[in-house]
């Protein structure tokens, strides 16, 4: 809510005008005589200044537009209690005010005297020019200078300048008013295509960034494999010289050294053959029946389940053996229905580990020909004095165990 410029009425909206219409406050204005096409009568103009609201009615659209932004309109109306809702369109602004500078009243004087101060420049410069020509000039100068509104409200509100002139002028603004508008639509056109351009170009350089970033990755990805091959072979170089050196002494002592590994391996037979005699002495009678290759064999066939031993569930201890063999041993052993425990002697388990596993055993199997020496005289020192059954056979064959097994008594107890 808000009131007029001269405070005698209120209003809830601002006034809709009917192509500019009569607001039913304003006062008349003195009537104009019009000449061809609407344009105020051609003829010569009074002497001395005219207030706005004493220039035709016609151009009040023109010099509202032209001399006065929406913004300073706002701006002047706000210090007489005029005010317009947020969304008001600017036309219905700008409409409101050309109403006003019909009449003489506080709204349209205080437009008419921001008019006079904000082109006092212009409007002295016109006073000067001393003929028509000379005005001419002034205004064609103004319109490359960019000085357009105020030489336009100078003319309108000057007495001494010719109306021709003065219709002339108006003519010239009224016409580039539409220029504008059609200079608006085209730059409105560019600025689309500018937009729509903008964008691709946006996606463009989008795509252009993140095609670099896969090139950088790949770039780094080629620089770290390089770097990963230079230390590669930096090691390799360094291995190749050691072990060119290893070589060259290897072949330098070579027969020294196959010689004292002949020795070697001759005290390994003969110690091996001592604890072998050493274990057949001391074992149960066990006839071997076969002796295999344990790499080749195949496991052994039992279809009459009557002829099968059956250990009840006790627990088979295996040391040592053939580590391709274990699953084969199992079996064997499970189809005796014993449960089969496996230790490899020392190999890669824990040699103190073993007397848990000799603990938990019924009965313990040793190949001597695939076993060390301190695990099998562990084992059987253990069997010795828990009176469990210590059985050595010669060779790590599934059919050995299998042939054990078979000829085997079955124990109740260990």
């Amino acid at each position: 809510m808000c009131r007029d410029c001269d405070g005698s009425r209120s209003f809830g909206s601002v006034p809709s005008f009917d192509g500019f219409g009569k607001d039913p406050l304003a006062k008349a204005a003195p009537a104009v005589e019009k000449g061809k096409g609407g344009l105020p009568f051609i003829g010569k103009q009074k002497q001395g200044r005219k207030k706005l609201w004493e220039i035709d009615m016609a151009y009040h659209c023109a010099v509202i537009g032209t001399c006065f932004s929406i913004a300073e309109l706002k701006k002047l109306g706000s210090k007489y209690g005029v005010s317009f809702p947020e969304k008001t369109q600017d036309y219905t602004v700008h409409g409101f005010f050309v109403e006003k500078a019909k009449t003489s009243e506080p709204v349209s004087k205080a437009m008419y005297k921001a008019l006079e101060k904000k082109y006092a420049v212009p409007v002295r410069q016109l006073e000067r020019q001393p003929d028509q020509d000379a005005q001419r000039r002034f205004w064609a100068d103004s319109q490359v200078q960019g000085g357009l509104p105020g030489a336009f409200w100078a003319f309108v509100s000057a007495g001494h300048v010719d109306a021709a002139l003065v219709s002339e002028v108006f003519g010239e603004v009224h016409m580039l008013s539409h220029g504008v508008a059609q200079a608006t639509a085209k730059s409105a056109s560019k600025l689309t295509k500018l937009a729509e351009d903008a964008a691709a170009a946006d996606q463009a350089l989008r795509d252009e960034r993140k095609k670099s970033a896969g090139l950088q990755a790949e770039r780094d990805d080629l620089a770290n494999r390089l770097t990963a091959m230079e230390e590669k072979a930096r090691r390799l170089t360094v291995s190749n010289d050691y072990l060119q050196g290893q070589y060259q002494e290897a072949v330098n002592g070579l027969p020294a050294q196959l010689k004292a590994e002949n020795d070697e391996l001759r005290r390994r037979v003969d110690r091996l053959e001592r604890e072998r005699a050493e274990f057949l002495a001391e074992g149960p009678a066990i006839k071997i029946v076969e002796k295999a290759n344990p790499e080749t064999e195949r496991p052994i066939q039992v279809t009459d389940r009557s002829d099968k031993a059956d250990f009840k569930g006790q627990r088979l201890l295996y040391i040592g053996g053939v580590d391709s063999l274990l699953d084969r041993y199992k079996t064997v052993a499970e189809e005796a229905c014993c449960v089969f425990m496996h230790h490899d002697g020392g190999n890669r388990d824990c040699i103190n580990r073993l007397d848990g596993a000799l603990e938990r055993a019924d009965f313990v199997v040793v190949p001597i020909e695939c076993v060390s020496h301190s695990a099998c005289k562990r084992a059987k020192q253990f069997c010795k004095a828990a009176n469990k059954r210590f059985l050595p056979v010669r060779t790590p064959s599934v059919s050995a165990l299998a042939q054990l097994l078979s000829t085997l008594p079955v124990s109740s107890g260990n």
